[in-house]
């Protein structure tokens, strides 16, 4: 080990024997076969500024492309929602449920108001995923 005198606890000039028994007793590299190396090989190299200029405005050309299909969704949603104004009674609606779930066929009519809602609701959870 070390041929200094022993480490006390008292004392300002002692107060970091333990930091200097900690960095005596471990080993000067630790042997990974190569794998940093391999590592730092793959990892990209650093933007230049054009490169980050390129990444940023393909970046506002994906927000573009999120902000058109947000509103042709609302826009489709409000269609579908007007083509289908005449919302149900509680009798159709109940006879349209239960064609449902037997798995036959239902009145479009009876439908719209409901597929408007579901692709507004569609849209509206997308936004919020991606905020």
């Amino acid at each position: 080990m070390n041929n200094q005198a022993k480490p006390s606890l008292r004392g300002h000039d002692d107060a970091d024997w333990l930091d200097a028994l900690l960095r005596e007793s471990r080993p000067m590299a630790i042997e990974d076969e190569g794998f940093s190396a391999r590592v730092l090989q793959r990892l990209p190299a650093p933007l230049s500024p054009a490169q980050a200029r390129e990444q940023l405005h393909s970046s506002a050309r994906m927000d573009r492309r999120f902000e058109w299909f947000t509103l042709i969704g609302a826009l489709a949603g409000s269609a579908l929602a007007y083509g289908g104004s005449r919302w149900p009674d509680p009798d159709e609606l109940a006879y349209a449920i239960t064609a449902l779930f037997e798995l036959r066929a239902v009145s479009l009519q009876v439908l719209t108001p409901w597929l408007a809602s579901l692709f507004s609701a569609a849209v509206l959870a997308y936004v919020m995923q991606r905020s």
